[in-house]
């Protein structure tokens, strides 16, 4: 039964992952803030587990050079950040004999040629529009992402790193013991019965009699707060938003509508045996293989359609026994005739984020509103930056909204 609280919050936060606890971290000592998420843990898509002693990342992983607020904040905290130059290696020949970065720079000059034309179009069109058949499969083959594809064209050209979409060697930042241990320090520094997990928001409404108060209403109790701030991810749109100024409703729905998202999907495997798999892209489903330690890889690190082809095909399995059946298959299938090694592996770890990697649908030029500060509510978050699919734009997004806190 849904329990009404007399307790007035100056915060009340949707969601656990970093960007509600970089958030909380902020609010003046003594406010009275409540973060609620869905889910039965504290991190949203950070998430690790243990894997054969070694601490495998499910979700988020590394920093790239212009990721400053994740590097600093994690230092601040005393956390060690090391640095990697990340090789990639391509398993099969390329399709493709044009440079990756000429190309791409040959998309920018057409994009900023043409961009009144092509406000309407997502990243796929405007490349078949503008782009013989040869080069557009070239240019996707070289990608190392394919969250794009279907994503506003300008905003992808203007706020996307480009050179994130190209598989090319690069110096990554990473936690010493992963982004776990960053969400770790934020929460030691939230009281814990400030946090209410495994309660889900089905309604915010305005209350037009005590305002500028907003009530909450989950699957187990009703809130009443000064400030509301949205954190969580896509699935947001689910909840009710009632009683306030139509314009405000509208924004909402338009901004949800213009968010998508793409699945993703991590398989560690274990190989007793061993491997000599190095850093690779594949044009297979697995898309890239990252090496852990001599017996554990990261043998699928893939999104979109590729993880869904391959969760469906984990999915159709008896048990776990058949599952790894299926998994040694496919490895050997994919390396068989490489010159990689790689052993049968005897265990593994799975997980699929049906909402890995947000992006926005063709916007044709309208700016999304975020913030509405004369309502009190705030969204935030990867879903809402512009740094989607990383952890940095979680944050940035966050810096947006301080001066409200």
């Amino acid at each position: 039964m849904n329990q009404i609280k007399s307790e007035i919050f100056d915060y009340v936060v949707i969601g656990a992952g970093v960007a509600a606890l970089y958030l909380a971290n902020h609010f003046p000592q003594n406010s009275r803030y409540l973060l609620i998420d869905r889910r039965d843990y504290v991190g949203g898509r950070i998430k690790a587990v243990d894997f054969h002693g070694s601490s495998v990342s499910l979700g988020a992983g590394v920093m790239r050079d212009t990721d400053v607020i994740g590097q600093g904040i994690s230092k601040e905290l005393g956390l060690v950040v090391g640095s990697e130059e990340q090789k990639w290696k391509l398993l099969e020949d390329p399709v493709y004999d044009g440079k990756p970065e000429e190309m791409l720079e040959k998309v920018k000059q057409v994009f900023m040629k043409n961009k009144d034309k092509v406000s309407k179009l997502n990243f796929t069109q405007f490349l078949n529009l503008y782009f013989d058949p040869e080069f557009v499969r070239g240019f996707i083959s070289y990608a190392e992402y394919h969250d794009f594809l279907n994503a506003d064209v300008e905003k992808t050209i203007t706020q996307y790193p480009l050179r994130d979409l190209l598989i090319r060697n690069a110096k990554y930042h990473f936690i010493k013991g992963g982004w776990k241990e960053l969400v770790n320090k934020l929460e030691e520094k939230i009281i814990p019965e400030n946090i209410h997990l495994e309660e889900e928001v089905r309604v915010v409404r305005k209350k037009i009699e005590e305002n500028p108060l907003i009530e909450v209403a989950t699957n187990k109790n009703t809130y009443l707060t000064k400030k509301l701030f949205i954190c969580g991810d896509i699935t947001c749109k689910n909840i009710q938003f009632d009683k306030f100024n139509s314009s405000t409703i509208t924004e909402i729905n338009s901004l949800f509508q213009s968010v998508q998202s793409v699945p993703f999907m991590r398989i560690y495997t274990y190989h007793p045996d061993g491997h000599n798999v190095p850093l690779l892209r594949s044009s297979s489903i697995i898309s890239r293989t990252i090496p852990i330690n001599d017996k554990i890889l990261m043998s699928a690190y893939t999104e979109y359609i590729s993880s869904i082809y391959l969760r469906d095909l984990l999915s159709a399995t008896i048990d776990r026994d058949d599952a790894l059946m299926v998994i040694n298959k496919l490895l050997k299938n994919i390396f068989n005739g490489s010159t990689y090694t790689i052993t049968p592996a005897t265990d593994f770890v799975c997980k699929t984020w049906k909402h890995g990697v947000h992006y926005y649908k063709p916007l044709g030029g309208d700016k999304i509103q975020t913030i509405f500060p004369s309502e009190g509510l705030f969204f935030c978050g990867e879903y809402v930056s512009d740094s989607q699919g990383w952890v940095e734009g979680a944050l940035r997004s966050v810096s947006g909204v301080l001066s409200y806190v």
